[in-house]
């Protein structure tokens, strides 16, 4: 069925829309890691792979997977806790949402609410004193407690990938192998290359479209566009767009650049965002003529707004995130085939 809308739905729905403090405060005796770059693992080591999770890291056995829910800040977090016991030690991989109620409350809120009701007994929750050490996972900000209690290494790593938190934990008397363990874990890549084989173009999207007809106005004509739609499981604020349709012949397409305006304006008056219709650039992809509009909304997500023509073919493309990231992964990824 298609629908019936103004040159609205071209997306631009998403201009109307939240940050979080990713640094922690936290102390933990300061004990040397090993100074090699990584670790062969060990012959019992095997890989484990979390599709629900989103992760894999090498346990040293096959781990119990285990559901727990812990109040953090007023807030009941649910938790998935995957853990592998070996007479070496204790390993073991975490991961929760955070909910809105949580996002401005940063991960000493976490901390204490995990000291309270640990989401491992075998570590020692209360030895993390107020200071940890920032450490990157790829290019992912993290915080890192590492210390030493009654003979055993104890490394706590937290990670926040969009409102995912996670938390890698290990804890035995021989560093290297807690040091094997934290720096297997590798976040999966959830992004994957789509192409439109009748769209003629291509892009990295974290999920799989949403195809969908809409018959959009324009110039007093009915526009059938075909709109991709696309979300984003582990940052539910993203939403990607990318839209396209054939223009007729009635339509002037000798000034790119104006026709380029003269829609965006229309899409923006529609969206009550009039005072950005001025505020767009003229951009070009492969060689093909653009226009793009920038902005901010006061719930704190970014958006980029741009629209293309190739030959008769005029192309809508937006994307809205709080993850600079994620947008630069968008839309630097679409092409044209």
């Amino acid at each position: 069925m298609v629908n019936t809308i103004n040159l609205t739905s071209l997306s631009l729905a998403l201009v109307l829309g939240l940050g979080l403090q990713t640094a922690a405060q936290g102390q933990a005796s300061p004990v040397s890691m090993p100074s090699a770059a990584a670790i062969a693992f060990t012959a019992g080591d095997r890989q484990y792979v979390s599709e629900m999770g989103g992760f894999s890291v090498a346990m040293p056995s096959d781990p119990e997977v285990v559901t727990r829910t812990i109040r953090v800040g007023g807030s009941p977090l649910a938790w998935t806790l995957a853990t592998a016991r070996t007479e070496a030690g204790t390993f073991a991989v975490a991961y929760t949402d955070i909910p809105l109620s949580l996002l401005g409350q940063g991960q000493s809120a976490v901390l204490e609410g995990l000291k309270a009701q640990p989401l491992l007994e075998d570590l020692d929750w209360q030895a993390i004193a107020n200071q940890g050490a920032s450490v990157y996972l790829d290019d992912i900000p993290g915080r890192e407690y590492l210390y030493l209690s009654e003979g055993r290494f104890s490394d706590l790593q937290f990670y926040l990938v969009n409102r995912r938190l996670y938390v890698i934990m290990a804890t035995a008397s021989d560093l290297d192998a807690v040091y094997q363990f934290v720096n297997s874990f590798q976040i999966a890549d959830r992004w994957r290359p789509f192409v439109s084989e009748a769209g003629n173009f291509g892009v990295d999207v974290p999920t799989t479209p949403v195809v969908t007809p809409q018959q959009l106005e324009y110039q007093g004509m009915v526009l059938i566009w075909r709109q991709f739609t696309i979300y984003n499981l582990m940052a539910v604020d993203d939403r990607y767009q990318i839209a396209y349709v054939d223009l007729p012949a009635s339509v002037s397409t000798n000034d790119a650049d104006a026709l380029l305006s003269t829609v965006a304006t229309t899409v923006l008056d529609s969206v009550n965002a009039s005072a950005l219709s001025g505020m767009g650039r003229p951009i070009t992809l492969q060689g093909y003529p653009g226009r793009e509009y920038l902005l901010t909304g006061n719930n704190g997500i970014s958006y980029a707004v741009r629209f293309y023509r190739v030959a008769d073919r005029l192309y809508g493309v937006v994307a809205g995130s709080r993850s600079v990231h994620n947008l630069d992964r968008f839309l630097s990824t679409f092409h044209f085939r």
